[in-house]
C-alpha cells in the first residue's frame, strides 16, 4: 500500500502513523475512499489531505477495519465472511438465494393501497344523487300524467322529464363506476395485505436460512478463531457458542484479522505491538497505526 499525506509519501505493508496527529476514523475513511480525504486540521488553507491506496476493503473489513479499545466486534459475522472469502459455500445457499429472489417478486407486487375512504365517498355522493333524481323523475311524470288528464300544455314539463332521466342515467353510471372502483380498492388491499404477510413469513424464513448459514461457516473456522485468540495479547478464550468470546474485545478483533486474511490495511489504535511491523507480522495483514 502507499500512503500520502501532504508531502509526506510511505509505502508498505506497516506504515506507522502515530506522529501524523490523524484520528483512526480519519485514516479509515482514507482505507475505504477512491481518493483523498479531509483531514480536518486546523492550519491555514484547510491542512493537507491523506490518501491510501490499497486493495478494495472487503466484508470483514466493515467489522475490523479499525481495532482499538472502543468497539465490540460481532465476531461471529466477520468469521462467516472470512469463511466466505476462503470460497466456502454454506449448504443453505441455495435456499438463501430461492428466498431472495421470492422476497423481491413479493415486495414488488406490493402496491400502495389504495383511498378506499375516496372510493366509498364517491359511492355514497352518486348513490345520494340517484335517489335525489329518482324521486324527482317520479314527481315529474306524475304531475306529466296529470297535465296530460286536464289536456293542460306538457312541453315545458316534458322537457324537464327528460333532462331529469338524462341526469339520472349519468348518475347511475358515476354510482356504478365508484361501486366498481370501491371493490378493486378492496380487493387490492386484500392483496396488499396478503404479500405483506407473505413478506414477513418470507422473511422470516430468510433470516433463519441466513442464521444456519453463519453458524454453519463459523463452525468451519471455529478452531482457527481459539488458535488466534491464543496467539495474540490480551486475555480472551472462546466463547460457549461457535465464533463467541469471553474476555477482551481488542484481543477477540486481533484474532479475526489474524483469521480473516484482510487485503485492505487494517487501522490500529490499540498501542499493543512494538511498532507497525510487529503488529503486521502477528497479523499477518498490512497495518496502520494511529
Amino acid at each position: 500500500m502507499k500512503v500520502v499525506y501532504g508531502a509526506w509519501t510511505a509505502t508498505g505493508s506497516a506504515i506507522d502513523l502515530r506522529n501524523r496527529g490523524l484520528t483512526a476514523e480519519t485514516v479509515l475513511r482514507a482505507v475505504r475512499s477512491d481518493g483523498a480525504v479531509g483531514t480536518g486540521a486546523s492550519t491555514e488553507g484547510g491542512g493537507p489531505t491523506l490518501r491510501v491506496d490499497c486493495p478494495e476493503p472487503g466484508s470483514v473489513h466493515e467489522a475490523v477495519g479499525v481495532v482499538g479499545t472502543d468497539g465490540v466486534v460481532d465476531t461471529r459475522r466477520a468469521l462467516a465472511a472470512a469463511a466466505r472469502r476462503r470460497g466456502l459455500e454454506p449448504p443453505q445457499a441455495d435456499r438463501i438465494e430461492e428466498l431472495e429472489r421470492e422476497l423481491a417478486t413479493v415486495e414488488a407486487s406490493i402496491t400502495p393501497a389504495s383511498d378506499r375512504r375516496q372510493a366509498r365517498r364517491r359511492v355514497s355522493e352518486a348513490g345520494t344523487r340517484e335517489a335525489e333524481l329518482r324521486e324527482r323523475v317520479a314527481t315529474l311524470r306524475g304531475a306529466l300524467r296529470e297535465r296530460r288528464r286536464l289536456d293542460e300544455p306538457t312541453e315545458e314539463l316534458a322537457a324537464s322529464l327528460r333532462e331529469a332521466a338524462r341526469e339520472l342515467t349519468d348518475v347511475e353510471t358515476d354510482r356504478i363506476a365508484a361501486e366498481e372502483s370501491l371493490a378493486a380498492a378492496r380487493r387490492a388491499a386484500r392483496d396488499a395485505r396478503d404479500a405483506r404477510e407473505r413478506r414477513l413469513a418470507v422473511e422470516d424464513d430468510l433470516a433463519n436460512a441466513r442464521r444456519a448459514a453463519r453458524a454453519w461457516l463459523v463452525e468451519r473456522v471455529e478452531d482457527e478463531f481459539a488458535d488466534a485468540l491464543a496467539a495474540m495479547p490480551g486475555a480472551a478464550a472462546p466463547g460457549e457458542t461457535a465464533g463467541t468470546y469471553e474476555g477482551d474485545d481488542v484481543t477477540a478483533a486481533l484474532a479475526v484479522v489474524r483469521l480473516a486474511d484482510v487485503a485492505a490495511p487494517v487501522v490500529l489504535s490499540a498501542d499493543l505491538f512494538g511498532s507497525a511491523g510487529a503488529a503486521a507480522a502477528a497479523l499477518d495483514a498490512p497495518v496502520l497505526t494511529v
